[in-house]
């Protein structure tokens, strides 16, 4: 499916990567936010665990937590953020 710039309905930030996002949900916004919301709520859990882990000094644990986090981006989009994860990672 290929994004029109033009519609003047939903659009998502720049921030997203709206290409990606248009082949992956198609139209279907529902989806779209069960999946957003999900994986939010997911990173923000993930990310609760870094300060205990990152005092300990325990990097094989911040890196599985890293690569656990990290396709939730790719879900809501935010692929240059997954980008930077990965490299993280």
């Amino acid at each position: 499916m290929h994004v029109d710039d033009t519609d003047p309905g939903f659009e998502f930030s720049d921030a997203f990567d709206r290409q990606f996002l248009a082949d992956l949900y198609g139209t279907d916004l529902h989806a779209a936010e069960e999946i957003f919301q999900s994986s939010l709520a997911q990173v923000r859990q993930e990310i609760a665990l870094l300060d205990g882990l990152a005092a300990r000094g325990d990097v094989d644990a911040l890196r599985r937590l890293f690569h656990k986090i990290k396709p939730l981006f790719g879900y809501m989009g935010l692929l240059s953020v997954q980008d930077y994860v990965q490299a993280f990672e």
